[in-house]
């Protein structure tokens, strides 16, 4: 029997008084059982309570993390497309500092696609301009015959550096093959050479003409002082005709 029957003392020794006792003792007994169970009841609902919020909870952070990750990822897009942008902006300067690479080698008579060999391009393109302005300024500064020939070539008439720059390395051309041949020329005029002038040899100059011409197609450069000295005396000798235009 439970210890609670144990502790329980009839106050009366008549039946009937037993008997109510007995039912009191089992309705307390019962009471506090419901008691009990009510208890548990409770708590296990404030557990669901606290279950459920502690899931809200958790789905809130769950949110704002994705929310951060959203927010992550566009501002990882925003700087990749920045990042692109910027990579293109620096891909087309880099396109236009090879195009006027291209253009200075090309206007120095060089290798557009090696020059400059150091490959230092922005240093090559200043000293090429700069010498080039030197140039110029040289030419401008001449007062010769030469200075006199140029202007009326039309070197005046243009302001374009680069036109001023390739009429001054012409005169340079020019001016050092003249002098190779006037080397030539005075050299045979020492050894009593002569005969260049006249009429008659027109003929013999022309076929040595030719012959050098072909050793210069052949491969011999050196060949080219000989050629234009012959050119000058047939030009020399059809000049002196009546009525030719030098």
């Amino acid at each position: 029997m439970p210890d609670e029957f144990n502790d329980v003392k009839p106050q009366s020794s008549t039946p009937v008084h037993s008997w109510c006792s007995g039912i009191a003792l089992v309705r307390q007994l019962h009471d506090k059982d419901m008691a009990a169970e009510a208890q548990v009841v409770t708590d296990l609902c404030a557990a669901l309570d606290h279950a459920q919020t502690e899931a809200h909870r958790q789905n809130l952070e769950i949110a704002r993390l994705r929310n951060q990750r959203d927010g992550l990822h566009e501002a990882v897009n925003r700087e990749r497309d920045r990042g692109l942008e910027r990579v293109a902006a620096v891909e087309k300067k880099l396109d236009a500092w090879d195009e006027l690479r291209g253009a200075v080698a090309r206007l120095l008579g060089r290798d557009p696609e090696t020059w400059p060999h150091h490959g230092n391009a922005p240093l090559a393109i200043a000293s090429s301009v700069a010498l080039l302005r030197q140039r110029v300024a040289q030419l401008e500064a001449i007062d010769s015959p030469e200075r006199t020939l140029w202007q009326a070539s039309g070197y005046d008439a243009t302001s374009d550096p680069a036109v001023k720059f390739q009429l001054h390395t012409l005169w340079q051309a020019t001016h050092k093959f003249s002098v190779a041949m006037m080397t030539k020329l005075a050299a045979k005029a020492l050894e009593e050479a002569e005969g260049w002038d006249l009429p008659d040899n027109r003929r013999g100059i022309a076929n040595q003409l030719l012959e050098h011409a072909y050793r210069l197609v052949d491969g011999q450069p050196e060949q080219a002082v000989d050629v234009a000295n012959l050119a000058m005396f047939l030009w020399w000798q059809a000049s002196q005709r009546p009525g030719a235009v030098s």
